[in-house]
């Protein structure tokens, strides 16, 4: 298992809300399932606005397929990321506000510094 800093890291860099949060674990719990944006704005009680926010973070994570049907799915690229997403899971359930936490909290400033390395700047 990564190590708990690793998995938050994860979770506040590739989700950014807990709409992403949410919408991955449910997707990742009903594998079996075609869910379209309006039964995931019912089942979660959410706006179409925030579903929609999140199912783009989540498919540029690279964790969520939307097929030309409308029907969105939990399908990691990778199975790096498919374990990790069982090890957030597995946090999330037994310590949720730290999980919560790490998700709204600014990035620390090395992260920050880091991800404004790669900004384009306009001359």
């Amino acid at each position: 298992m990564p190590q708990r800093d690793e998995i938050l890291s994860f979770a506040r860099v590739s989700l950014g809300s807990v709409w992403a949060l949410e919408v991955l674990l449910l997707l990742r719990r009903t594998v079996a399932r075609d869910w379209t944006t309006p039964s995931l704005v019912a089942e979660l009680r959410s706006s179409p606005a925030a579903v929609d926010g999140a199912l783009d973070r989540l498919r540029q994570a690279g964790l969520v397929v939307t097929d030309t049907g409308g029907v969105h799915r939990f399908q990691p690229i990778a199975p790096p990321l498919e374990a990790l997403v069982a090890d957030l899971a597995e946090l999330y359930a037994g310590h949720p506000v730290t999980v919560i936490n790490a998700i709204i909290s600014p990035p620390d400033s090395s992260i920050r510094s880091f991800a404004d390395a790669f900004r384009i700047k306009k001359d």
